[in-house]
Formats: C-alpha cells, structure tokens, sequence
C-alpha cells in the first residue's frame, strides 16, 4: 500500500490519455467497467461520496491500493524463449498520464494488471500458443488485446460478443482522450508568451503615461522655481537700494521748520518782509 498520495479526486478516465485510436478504443471498452470510478484520497472521501450518491458512483480510495510490480518483462523477454509477432506491449504503457504519472500508473495498474496489446487477434492467438508452451509452465498468460478490438482473456476464452469491442460510437463518449498534439503545445507556449507580452507593453505603457505626468509636474517645477529666483533677484536689486539710501543719508534731529528756515537754498535768497497776508490785503484792512 502507498501512505502518501497527492490530494485529488478524478475520475479514471480523466487521468490518462491515449494516442493511437485503435488502441483507445480497445482499451476503453476493457474498461468500461472501471473508466467513470472516482478516485479519492482516503476510504472516508470514498464513503463519503457513495454515500452521498446513494452508492450509485463507483469509488476507490488511493490509500487502499496495493502498489503493483510495474516494471517486469514482457512474458517472451523474461527467459526469451520466442520471437513474437504482432509488436506486444503492456497495454498499462499506452497511457500518458496528464500528472502524478507515478501515482496514476498505480491505480491504472490496479485495474489493468499485466494486459498486453497486439496488432491482431493472430497475433495474440499466437502468442497465447507460444506463451503457454514455454512461458505459463510458470506463469499465468495474462489478457491479450487486439487493436482490432478482439480479447483473448487470461483464462484463454475469446470469441463471442462479450469478448469482441463494438465501434467506438457505442461507448457513449467514455473513451480515453487523444493527447494534444506537439503543435498544440507550441500554439499554447506562444499564447503565453503572447500573454506576457502584452503584460510588459502595458507596463511600458503605464510607465511612459507616468513619465509624461512626471514631465509636466517638473517643468511646472522648473517656471516656478525660476520665478522664484528672479523674484529674489529683483528683491536683493531692492534691498540693495534701500542699504545704498541708508549709507548716503545723515540722521539730524532739528524740527523740519529749523531745517528749512536754515538750508542753504533759503538763505541765498534776498530778504523778503513776511507777511500774513497776500499783497494789497493790508490796505484793505487798514481802512476798516
């Protein structure tokens, strides 16, 4: 038994694809029985869900599977007694599993066992002859599959409709899925790259925007910045004017009349009677 599985559930059709059609078919329909059982983590997601379905969904819990031997010889390589025909192949080798490949090939190893695969039903009527004069005098010939859709069962029985897989329309869709293809995979590596792509040109996009903002708030910056710098210019002209009037003037103290009545200016000027009056007013008034 394995102690650490991957938290999943899936059914086991969903877990593994096919790549050659023929080989999809036959295989679908030997497990038609199996292709719709969920598989869970634990016995109780299991229970859970059989309960839950009316234990209408067939269900198997991972932590109850016993891990397989999946690394033997085909039957004819293990003491090489016979060349077959037919290309033979474990069938549980035709699966490519979308993740957890070694966890999925436990369980698909789990239902499947040894099954091998041929080319045609003579080949594996021939390799069943083979088999079971060299090989099963020590082991049991496993199932053998057709990609014609015959099966040759581990007992021997073949023939008859149970035995034979209809066309692959009558499996109502549960088929194992056809891998995508290599230029599938470069479209989808370009979709991202395309992705990123247009990621950074929004970035740049965004940040050229910002940078023309960022533009603007520095030349209105740089306008206020220079009239700042002429303003004091034009002040220091100021305060230059003001400390050359200051440095040029003599303080004196007298009242302003003693200063006029003192300057020079009035001095100079010839000896003028004051009077009151304007001239001709005093005649005026001396007759009153």
């Amino acid at each position: 038994m394995i102690s650490k599985w991957p938290s999943w559930i899936k059914r086991v059709g969903h877990l593994a694809w096919v790549e050659e059609d023929d080989v999809s078919a036959v295989l679908s329909w030997h497990m038609r029985g199996d292709i719709d059982v969920v598989v869970t983590e634990t016995m109780d997601k299991a229970k859970d869900i059989y309960r839950k379905t009316n234990g209408k969904q067939q269900v198997i819990a991972l932590d109850s599977i016993f891990k397989r031997n999946t690394a033997k010889a085909l039957p004819h390589l293990r003491n090489k007694s016979f060349t077959p025909t037919g290309n033979p192949k474990f069938a549980l080798d035709y699966f490519i599993f979308r993740k957890d490949p070694e966890v999925c090939r436990t369980v698909f190893a789990n239902f499947i066992g040894e099954t091998i695969v041929l080319d045609s039903l003579d080949d594996a009527t021939k390799y069943r002859t083979e088999a079971s004069n060299t090989v099963t005098k020590f082991c049991a010939c496993p199932t053998l599959l057709a990609k014609t859709g015959e099966r040759i069962a581990s007992t021997g029985k073949f023939g008859g409709h149970q035995n034979r897989a209809p066309p692959i329309g009558q499996l109502q869709g549960n088929v194992f899925g056809e891998p995508p293809t290599k230029d599938l995979d470069i479209v989808q590596d370009q979709i991202q790259l395309l992705k990123k792509l247009s990621g950074a040109m929004k970035k740049q996009r965004d940040a050229r925007t910002e940078l023309e903002k960022q533009k603007q708030k520095d030349t209105t910056f740089v306008m206020k910045k220079n009239d700042y710098e002429q303003l004091k210019k034009e002040l220091a002209v100021v305060d230059e004017g003001i400390a050359s009037l200051q440095g040029s003037g003599q303080h004196d103290d007298r009242p302003v009349q003693d200063l006029v009545r003192n300057s020079p200016r009035l001095q100079s000027l010839p000896a003028v009677p004051i009077s009151r009056y304007p001239p001709g007013m005093n005649e005026h008034f001396s007759g009153l």
